[in-house]
């Protein structure tokens, strides 16, 4: 990923671009589990601004996820996100139930 963003741009975009890099692998234990990993890996495009702010951390997730049937679907998440806008985000948790008609 080539971005100028801040925390995803939610905290703005600098003038500069910077490379960085995310992943994701997924495994099919069983027909219907679904076990997956995420990296994101961020950088922090406000020099002046990180002692304000923080700087940026890269992510890591887990997730499980049990498909029910073709309609329904429960995933819970795991995530490490780490310094988000000079909050710590460890140890964040996500419970997600989908059904589509």
């Amino acid at each position: 990923r080539n971005s100028r963003g801040a925390q995803l741009g939610l905290l703005g975009f600098a003038e500069s671009c910077h490379t960085t890099v995310e992943g994701n692998v997924i495994v099919l234990p069983l027909d219907n589990v679904v076990l997956a990993y995420e990296l994101r890996q961020k950088n922090s495009p406000y020099d002046k601004l990180d002692k304000l702010i923080g700087e940026e951390d890269t992510w890591h997730a887990w997730s499980t996820t049990w498909v029910i049937n073709d309609s329904m679907t429960v995933s819970g998440v795991y995530g490490l996100l780490g310094n988000i806008a000079n909050s710590s985000a460890d140890a964040s948790f996500a419970l997600q139930f989908k059904f589509e008609f």
